[in-house]
């Protein structure tokens, strides 16, 4: 009765090598593109046409700082929303003003107070996705220290 004498974790090591092998081929990286676009946040069908302009916009800015990922969505989706609520807000006081006739008498707007729920829900999302002006600067310090470059364009206006 002989046994392979081999240690599990000797077998373990041969299986990853024979799968790395298997894997290395142009094909698998391009399987690998497909599923990190997988991983990307998908603009939501039920949008508006001006709702879907806001997202493509705040989507071009989280995929340049490299912010664009799946779990960011849900919080794109309720900044375009409020975003979006916010500026039909805007339309409606525009027209009636911020104080309206009631029977009690003067009073304001009540989509003066909607807009200002928006606006502050809005900063919320934003600092939220990293966006706020402290999140861009710890991104910009990130890629100053990333880049040691002597002709960087950052270390040309430093200097």
């Amino acid at each position: 009765m002989s046994r392979n004498k081999k240690s599990l974790r000797l077998r373990l090591l041969e299986k990853e090598k024979d799968y790395t092998k298997n894997n290395s081929s142009p094909t698998s990286t391009h399987q690998k593109n497909n599923e990190n676009k997988q991983l990307e946040p998908v603009c939501p069908e039920q949008f508006t046409k001006e709702e879907k302009i806001i997202w493509k916009n705040y989507a071009f800015i989280l995929k340049k700082y490299n912010l664009f990922t799946l779990i960011n969505g849900p919080v794109l989706e309720l900044l375009v929303k409020n975003i979006s609520d916010r500026n039909k807000c805007m339309k409606i006081v525009k027209t009636e003003g911020i104080c309206i006739e009631s029977y009690r008498g003067r009073i304001y707007n009540p989509y003066w107070s909607a807009k200002n729920r928006c606006e502050e829900n809005i900063l919320k999302h934003i600092n939220l996705l990293g966006l706020s002006n402290l999140g861009l600067s710890r991104l910009g310090m990130l890629n100053i220290e990333d880049d040691n470059d002597e002709d960087s364009e950052m270390n040309k206006l430093t200097d």
